[in-house]
C-alpha cells in the first residue's frame, strides 16, 4: 500500500485448480506462502490459520502463562471453514460425529483457546466480511469496561472459492473493472482476499 501497489492478481494464477476456470475475470489477493497455514489434521482451514497468527501475535507480546491464561477471545469469521464444507481442503481426521460442528465458525475461537491455553471466555462473531473488525471493536469495549485484563483478537477468511465467489457476482458485490485500484474513487464493488 506505501508504494502504490495493490497486489491484486487474477485469481487464475493463485495456483490452485479450482480457481482456474472462472467463467468471469475475478482479481483478488492471497499470500501464496500461507497455503500452509490453514493446512492440518485436527481442524478446518481457517482455524488453523488461526492458531498460527494467533500464536505469533502471543509470542511477539510476550504474553506469560499466567496472562494467556486469563485472556479472552474475541474471533471475527464471516466463512469460517466453509472450505470444509465445500469439499475444499479435506486434510483433517475423519471425526463423524462432529463433522458438522468441526466445520462451524466457532471452531476458530475453540482451536485458539486449546492450542494455545487460553481459558478466558470466547465470543465468535460471524455478521459479514466487518466481522474481525467487530471482533476487535468488542475487544476494545471489555477491556475499557473492566470486564478483561487481556485480549486476543483473532480474524481469518478464506473465501476464494468458486462457490462463495459466485455468490458475490450474482450479487454484483464484486468490483467489475478488475484492473481498478482498489482505492481509486470510481472502483466500484470489492477486489476478494483471503486474509
Amino acid at each position: 500500500m506505501q508504494t502504490g501497489h495493490s497486489g491484486l492478481r487474477p485469481l487464475a494464477e493463485a495456483g490452485r485448480a479450482e480457481l482456474a476456470d472462472l467463467p468471469w475475470p475475478v482479481h483478488g489477493g492471497w499470500l501464496a506462502e500461507a497455503a500452509a497455514w490453514r493446512r492440518g489434521r485436527r481442524y478446518g482451514g481457517a482455524s488453523n490459520a488461526a492458531v498460527r497468527v494467533a500464536r505469533e501475535a502471543m509470542a511477539d507480546a510476550g504474553w506469560t502463562d499466567a496472562e494467556r491464561e486469563e485472556a479472552w477471545i474475541f474471533a471475527g469469521s464471516s466463512r469460517g471453514n466453509a472450505g470444509e464444507l465445500l469439499g475444499y481442503w479435506q486434510e483433517r481426521r475423519p471425526l463423524r460425529l462432529l463433522a458438522a460442528s468441526n466445520a462451524l465458525h466457532s471452531e476458530v475461537a475453540a482451536a485458539v483457546s486449546i492450542e494455545l491455553g487460553l481459558r478466558g471466555p470466547w465470543q465468535v462473531l460471524a455478521n459479514g466480511c466487518s466481522a474481525g473488525l467487530d471482533a476487535a471493536g468488542m475487544a476494545w469495549a471489555a477491556l475499557r469496561a473492566g470486564l478483561a485484563r487481556r485480549a486476543l483478537v483473532v480474524s481469518v477468511e478464506l473465501p476464494l472459492l468458486p462457490e462463495l465467489l459466485a455468490a458475490f457476482q450474482d450479487t454484483r458485490l464484486l468490483a467489475a473493472e478488475a484492473e481498478a485500484d482498489p482505492f481509486h474513487e470510481k472502483t466500484a464493488g470489492f477486489h476478494p482476499a483471503e486474509a
